[in-house]
């Protein structure tokens, strides 16, 4: 807890970050953030990790189907985002810079998002969990387990920092989690 305080937004980014939440909650919904990165990831590892509007909106259909509830969205995206794109969700688009749409998603119940550290810091800062949006490689590589359409009781997780050991190809040291400080002896 201590080591998250350092990195805690400043006031104004945090009174950004309280504006937009307000504008997004809906009374008792569920609110979904939405982390949608388009830009790079169009060409990025052949666009594997590249999503149309469309599809997130699918995502996001199935997410308020499954839910069964009242579903409200907050979409961060680093680019324009159609309002067509995402009739029928009751979704806000958010119009804010980058820091405080990342805040902003922390503050959500759940994250649906590519494989990004973007996303992933929000999951880790908020302690909320997320699901990685990576179908398209998991389809691609023949591997299992691919979700087009996750269920916000049981593909969600919060992100945390030895999940990035696992997708490392060099050695990772976890210095810190929310259980323990397991490179404490090394500081001390």
């Amino acid at each position: 807890a201590q080591l998250l305080s350092y990195f805690a937004p400043s006031r104004a980014i945090q009174a950004g970050v309280d504006a937009l939440l307000a504008r997004a909650r809906k009374d008792d919904a569920l609110l979904v953030g939405v982390h949608m990165r388009r830009g790079d990831y169009r060409t990025y590892s052949d666009g594997l990790m590249f999503y149309e509007a469309g599809e997130y909106a699918q995502v996001m259909r199935s997410i308020a189907e499954k839910h069964g509830g009242k579903v409200s969205f907050l979409v961060c995206s680093d680019e324009p985002v159609e309002p067509r794109d995402l009739d029928g969700l009751d979704a806000v688009v958010s119009d804010a810079t980058h820091l405080v749409d990342m805040y902003a998603l922390a503050g959500c119940d759940l994250i649906v998002g590519p494989d990004s550290t973007f996303s992933h810091w929000a999951s880790f800062y908020g302690n909320v969990p997320i699901h990685i949006l990576n179908y398209k490689a998991v389809e691609k590589y023949g591997l299992e387990g691919a979700v087009r359409h996750p269920d916000p009781t049981r593909d969600f997780e919060v992100f945390t920092p030895d999940r990035f050991a696992s997708q490392s190809r060099v050695p990772v040291i976890n210095g810190l989690t929310r259980r323990s400080h397991p490179c404490q002896v090394m500081a001390d």
